[in-house]
């Protein structure tokens, strides 16, 4: 009788122990296959980066606007008027996107009010990668401060630049801070061998 049970408890912890390193080999594999790195394929991606914004935001601040340009290389352009868009056409995914801006008050020879009534802007960021179909990946707010700052003093521009500057440092740095700005667009096959585009948050520098 103890020869049946030593041998019974010798085979469960046998078993157990083949399990355990089962998982471990599942756990390795699946690590492995996730580090692969994705193979560039050929899939046209259009992108569309657009700001809008009021006539006070044009004439109080100066706006410097970085977007990910084909390839995924940064490119620079300045706000100029009320509604700022700009469109990418990438031909290789996987490719990184992404929109970002820096403020700063206008000079003082150039402000000619006290008081701006509205500081308003907003942003988007759309790909049209599938058929005949248009995603929107991105839209919100420009500023933090929602939905407008009304009746906002030209003396303290300075210290609005400043604020927003700081906080979209962050969401720029580590994407699950509000909404990201910066995507890497994948290729995806389903069951049923569709291959998809997705679109994840990624770092705007890594």
């Amino acid at each position: 009788m103890k020869t049946i049970l030593y041998t019974a408890v010798l085979m469960l912890m046998t078993a157990t122990i083949l399990t355990s390193c089962g998982k471990l080999q599942e756990s390795w594999q699946d690590e492995q296959e996730n580090n692969q790195e994705i193979k560039p394929e050929k899939r046209q991606v259009s992108v569309t980066y657009e700001i809008k914004c009021s006539q006070d935001v044009v004439d109080a601040l100066d706006m410097v606007i970085t977007y990910k340009d084909k390839g995924g290389i940064n490119a620079t352009d300045t706000l100029r008027d009320t509604i700022w868009t700009k469109t990418v056409v990438n031909e290789v995914i996987p490719v990184k996107i992404g929109l970002s801006w820096s403020l700063s008050p206008k000079s003082a020879d150039k402000i000619t009010k006290e008081t701006f009534e509205d500081l308003a802007a907003s942003y988007s960021i759309t790909r049209n990668g599938e058929v005949s179909s248009n995603h929107t990946i991105a839209r919100d707010n420009l500023f933090h401060y929602y939905p407008s700052y009304k009746d906002f003093p030209a003396s303290k521009l300075s210290n609005l630049c400043d604020y927003e500057n700081y906080e979209h440092t962050l969401v720029l740095t580590n994407h699950h801070y509000g909404n990201s700005l910066c995507f890497m667009l994948k290729p995806i096959e389903d069951v049923n061998g569709y291959k998809h585009i997705i679109d994840e948050p990624a770092y705007w520098d890594d």
